[in-house]
């Protein structure tokens, strides 16, 4: 089982890197790509979630092994918000 774990302002292409929002059609090298977990009994990448900063800087990623772990919309706004009055 993979870790959750964070990537503090590592820097990414852009949002439109990410080869699909929804996971349908990646594949394993995508997962790889993104340094995500891939479940090969079901041939499918697990959750990777990423917050970007307006020049595409990684704020945070998670990583998760399946639902457990996954950030919850109203959790990445508060977490978002929180960035923004730091500035």
């Amino acid at each position: 089982m993979r870790p959750v774990s964070t990537i503090s302002k590592k820097r990414a292409k852009s949002p439109a890197a990410c080869p699909s929002r929804s996971g349908i059609g990646v594949t394993r090298e995508d997962a790889t790509k993104l340094d995500s977990w891939w479940e090969d009994r079901r041939s499918i990448i697990q959750p990777s979630e990423f917050i970007l900063d307006e020049n595409g800087t990684v704020l945070t990623s998670t990583y998760s092994s399946g639902p457990i772990g996954r950030m919850q919309a109203v959790n990445a706004v508060k977490l978002i918000t929180l960035y923004e009055s730091r500035k």
